[in-house]
């Protein structure tokens, strides 16, 4: 065997110089991490000091080029372009594998999904001419210097060791994956438990821990389940405590109650040790290596990867819906941000849209509107985009102050791929990357899904629509003196209705502003017709009426124009009612009527502020999204 010749040289030593680059390999990455991190990094795929990738590649390479050995032009492409595509290979074989992608240049310029990337292909030819004229001669060297039998023995060994540290290192790798998706099922069920028996503060704050912690360990790395135990185990031990003190502070007002109040005690932290239990939160010594190993991977790959890998799992009837992540576990998802980047996402993406909704971006996005201030977070099923939740952040002026908000919308799934918890996926990925200075997430529901979004904490909150009634007598529309439909298709009409949207609207107590492009979605579709110039009171109304009901959605004016004579104006003989779009400022001679709608239904994080909840306010009409 060890006579064995590969392009005319001996299998011995291959193997040694093979053996001989991996720790190189190793040194140099852990070292450079470790000036990076400043902090140790032990580098690599397995425990021991061996990156095989560089073994592979330096052998690989320099049995390739051997006849390029004297060109070094010549050999500085090809070795960077070889190497290059073996890292290739290596990321899309580690993800097939482990549904993991242990590397990441999206943040390079010219990337190729994430894998590579023309620095690192550089970086590649630098070190082909490095290692043909600096290192493989030294190489050479030190493997002729040691006797062969010793040599054998000690390339058996490493051997050895080697494939006993793979098999862990790969344990390790599955049993993170998997762990991963059981983790947030049980910490989902642990939650409701506390929620369901009133230890919703201590809820509040599991969850709180929880997203701090994913914060901490990195943008994409959701869950590490050594460390999550111990968070989730020291709070589940101060529920049980403040759960108990609590409970027996109730005890002392009567003792009749006391028999019950202790059997729900008792309940309770039956129900918490068993979900804890399987959360793996147990009260003594658990198996370490294969934890270390995990732990190792993410400090040692900052920007590590779980390539969420949708399957079913065994899990419960009731809940399959919810929690599994897709019927086929053949099949990967691609998570892309930011769709309308890419015109083949974009068409994809807009294709689902007028499956779903009848509607289409496109035309809104060729004509400018678009802003990176609307980023839909869509799946794809190789080119196909099969569902999407969009992230509109908006500022939003309410009574005087200015705050931050982001609305969820364009909540979508390809007809054959629901009920696989794609959107579940989505939402989950979506709040855990809010931003912190965020004041408020929200979005609108309707009635299929009322009971879908308070899994992920939003509540219901009420709305509050403001009606006028115009005197008899009115002026009639058709004849009203310098009243003018604006055309959407003209610029200087658009450019007429910008100017005036810079104004803002004077009598909205609660408005978005800053998104005029948000505006020309709508009226440049479904209210392209609704849109009024009304000369002599220097105003543009946005307004439809039909069987006598007047609905004004925005009035841009300047501040000193009086509404109810502006709504005068824009009724006719026929209108027996106005409607506000919008939550007028000066309330007096308006009725207000509470709004249930369960096909627009309201919804608001528990995590940020709820704006809605002080007062009786409506969301503008044109600003959903």
């Amino acid at each position: 065997m060890w006579t064995l010749r590969i392009a005319g040289i001996e299998l011995y030593f291959l193997l040694g110089w093979f053996w001989i680059y991996c720790f190189m390999g190793w040194v140099w990455e852990s070292c450079y991490m470790s000036v990076v991190e400043k902090r140790l990094v032990n580098r690599g795929f397995v425990n021991g000091p061996f990156l095989t990738i560089y073994g592979f590649g330096a052998v690989s390479v320099y049995l390739i080029l051997r006849p390029l050995e004297g060109q070094w032009l010549p050999l500085f492409f090809c070795g960077a372009l070889l190497a290059t595509a073996l890292e290739l290979v290596t990321a899309l074989v580690l993800e097939a594998v482990f549904h993991t992608s242990w590397w990441d240049y999206t943040e390079k310029k010219w990337n190729f999904k994430g894998k590579i990337c023309p620095e690192s292909t550089v970086c590649w030819g630098c070190f082909t001419l490095l290692m043909f004229y600096v290192l493989q001669p030294g190489v050479s060297w030190m493997v002729r210097q040691v006797n062969i039998r010793t040599g054998k023995v000690v390339i058996l060994v490493v051997s050895v060791i080697y494939c006993i540290d793979f098999v862990i290192s790969a344990t390790a790798a599955f049993t993170m994956d998997r762990k991963i998706r059981k983790m947030e099922l049980w910490q989902a069920e642990l939650l409701e438990i506390l929620q369901k028996n009133r230890l919703t503060g201590a809820a509040e704050e599991i969850r709180s821990r929880i997203s701090s912690f994913r914060r901490r360990t990195g943008q994409k790395v959701r869950v590490y389940p050594g460390k999550a135990r111990k968070i989730m185990k020291n709070y589940v031990d101060m529920v049980r405590a403040e759960g108990g003190q609590k409970l027996d502070v109730l005890i002392d007002f009567g003792t009749e109650k006391k028999s019950g109040l202790n059997l729900q005690r008792e309940r309770v932290k039956k129900e918490i040790q068993e979900c804890a239990e399987r959360l793996g939160i147990h009260w003594g010594k658990g198996k370490r290596l294969i934890e270390k190993t995990i732990q190792r991977f993410v400090d040692a790959y900052p920007h590590l990867n779980h390539v969420q890998k949708i399957g079913t799992g065994a899990l419960d009837s009731e809940k399959k819906e919810e929690q599994k992540l897709e019927q086929n576990p053949d099949r990967n998802y691609r998570l892309v941000r930011n769709t309308m980047l890419c015109e083949q996402e974009r068409a994809s993406y807009d294709q689902l849209a007028r499956k779903t909704f009848g509607l289409s971006f496109e035309l809104w996005y060729q004509n400018g509107y678009w802003t990176d201030a609307n980023c839909p977070y869509t799946l794809f099923d190789g080119a196909k985009a099969v569902a999407n939740v969009s992230v509109n952040r908006m500022k939003l002026e309410k009574e005087g102050n200015l705050y931050s908000c982001v609305q969820l919308g364009t909540v979508m799934t390809e007809e054959g791929y629901r009920n696989q918890g794609l959107i579940r996926h989505l939402m989950e990925t979506v709040l855990e990357e809010v931003e912190a200075s965020c004041d408020m997430v929200f979005l609108f529901a309707n009635d299929t899904v009322l009971d879908f979004y308070p899994r992920f904490g939003f509540q219901r909150t009420g709305q509050y629509q403001y009606f006028w009634k115009p005197e008899r007598g009115g002026q009639a529309a058709g004849k009203m003196d310098g009243r003018r439909k604006l055309d959407m298709e003209n610029k200087e009409d658009v450019q007429l209705l910008r100017n005036y949207y810079e104004k803002k609207n004077p009598f909205s107590a609660f408005q978005v502003t800053d998104n005029f492009g948000l505006l020309m979605f709508y009226c440049g579709s479904v209210m392209k017709d609704c849109v009024w110039y009304l000369e002599k009171a220097d105003a543009v109304i946005i307004a439809e009426e039909e069987d006598g009901s007047l609905l004004c959605h925005e009035i841009y004016c300047s501040p000193d124009r009086n509404l109810t004579r502006l709504l005068a104006e824009l009724s006719g003989e026929n209108t027996r009612e106005v409607a506000l779009g919008f939550t007028p400022k000066e309330t007096e001679g308006f009725e207000v009527r509470r709004v249930d709608n369960d096909d627009d239904a309201l919804f608001v994080w528990s995590q940020r502020e709820d704006l809605f909840r002080d007062g009786k306010y409506l969301f503008p009409t044109l600003s959903h999204t």
